[in-house]
């Protein structure tokens, strides 16, 4: 077996990810690929295309199938998307009714959750377009393995966050995803 390097958890040690609260999260393509559509001066253009389109009906999909999650805040760039999640239940020791995370059930959903499940979904209806001939063709994963997640804390941070997506494709030339 070979030795592969450990991989770092990014998460916060101890931290509960289905609680209430604000969550920052930025999902990239593997390889940082091009899938999105593309930004001319600073705005997304010829938009939206299928895939573009694709993934944000699964971000609206998010508040349907999971409850107490609801999609804030969110730009979509050529190849990483940013989405502010926010958890706006309280949980009393036992959940009422069906949870919708998979195989856990009565369980709380958690950022991870959510995230894998839109990942999970957005490949599969990518790999459907590319086998009908709309999609442009992706080697081995459509997306990165991890992602990036950022708790809230506070109106301040959320507002800058919020800037911060808004403005993303103004900034694409000097973005760190920009590839």
């Amino acid at each position: 077996m070979t030795d592969l390097p450990k991989r770092k958890n990014i998460r916060l040690r101890g931290y509960d990810y289905s609680r209430e609260g604000d969550y920052f999260v930025t999902i990239c393509t593997h390889d940082k690929r091009h899938y999105f559509g593309k930004i001319v001066g600073g705005a997304l253009q010829g938009l939206p295309n299928e895939p573009h389109a694709m993934i944000e009906r699964r971000l609206m999909e998010t508040e349907r199938r999971f409850d107490g999650v609801k999609v804030h805040s969110f730009v979509i760039m050529p190849n990483h998307v940013h989405v502010i999640f926010s958890f706006v239940r309280e949980f009393s020791e036992e959940p009422e009714g069906p949870s919708v995370s998979p195989g856990l059930p009565n369980a709380r959903s958690t950022l991870a959750d959510v995230v894998g499940w839109l990942k999970a979904a957005t490949t599969n209806d990518y790999i459907n377009g590319v086998k009908s001939g709309l999609y442009e063709p992706f080697e081995g994963r459509l997306w990165q393995r991890n992602y990036y997640e950022h708790i809230i804390r506070g109106e301040r941070d959320y507002a800058e966050i919020r800037y911060y997506i808004e403005t993303n494709p103004e900034r694409w030339a000097t973005d760190q995803f920009y590839k």
